[in-house]
């Protein structure tokens, strides 16, 4: 299954326990209509996953693998990159066949091919583009027009 999003962002609902919004310009796909199995095609994406300890969400972008079991986080590919921001509660990351990372609330992941830098970031500053704005701390020139 393919949830996309053009013009605007959309709010999806993909079962009882997962909910999500699609940036502009963003793709989602679901492994034959899984929505516990998920992969990030293009763009960006906020997850509002409630908590199951025994049901596991995994977001495949390209290389890696963001397993979660409740929490509230954004994810954005990018072609320099995939950004990972937690907003509530905490999601493992792996990055290829590299151990796995835990970004916990107010973190923020930047991975770009085998690099990965941890920073700071302020939980309602997390997908500010579901509200139409955007924040930047310490962002290039280049980085915001890209954005825009």
């Amino acid at each position: 299954m393919v949830h996309s999003s053009d013009s605007a962002p959309q709010a999806i609902a993909l079962n009882d326990r997962i909910d999500v919004t699609l940036d502009r310009q963003s793709r989602l796909l679901s492994a034959n209509g899984d929505a516990e199995q998920l992969e990030l095609a293009q763009g960006s994406a906020y997850f509002d996953v409630q908590h199951d300890p025994d049901s596991i969400m995994t977001l495949t972008v390209g290389d890696i693998e963001i397993s979660d079991i409740g929490t509230r986080f954004s994810v954005s590919k990018s072609p320099d990159g995939t950004s990972i921001a937690v907003a509530e509660g905490q999601v493992s990351v792996r990055n290829g066949k590299a151990p796995p990372m835990t970004v916990v609330a107010g973190q923020r992941l930047d991975i770009s091919g085998k690099k990965a830098r941890m920073s700071q970031i302020q939980p309602q500053h997390i997908a500010g583009w579901r509200n139409n704005q955007l924040y930047y701390d310490n962002a290039t020139l280049i980085d915001v027009t890209q954005d825009m």
